[in-house]
């Protein structure tokens, strides 16, 4: 390692960084996507017993010229009262999801997996 990637203050390869910050207590993460939490009624016309909101898109908004794409990660399923399917406080996600394969080889140590996208929230 070089002198200057010794500092916190001059280090400028990210691996060097993230090693000095773990020194003084600090794990670095990843972006985060916007999240809300949102609450509405479904006037269900058919005879059924629940209404799934499946994992995915489930809205758009806009704002500033932009469309906004939220999505949840799982399956939500509600049951139908009195013809209405209510759903509260569902925590839906800024994006839309991706997933990416690996093959590990398990003769290598030290593998490293880069994934394309640096914008991920990997959070969720």
């Amino acid at each position: 390692m070089a002198a200057n990637e010794c500092f916190l203050d001059s280090a400028t390869l990210r691996e060097n960084v993230v090693a000095l910050a773990r020194n003084i207590g600090y794990v670095p993460r990843s972006r985060r996507s916007s999240r809300a939490r949102i609450s509405f009624l479904i006037d269900s016309l058919i005879e059924t017993s629940t209404v799934t909101l499946n994992a995915g898109i489930v809205c758009n908004g806009a704002g500033d010229n932009t469309n906004y794409i939220f999505c949840i990660p799982e399956d939500i399923t509600v049951p139908v009262n009195n013809g209405v399917a209510e759903f509260n406080n569902i925590e839906i996600f800024e994006g839309s999801f991706v997933s990416q394969n690996f093959t590990v080889d398990t003769s290598l140590f030290n593998q490293r997996y880069i994934l394309d996208n640096s914008f991920i929230d990997t959070s969720t």
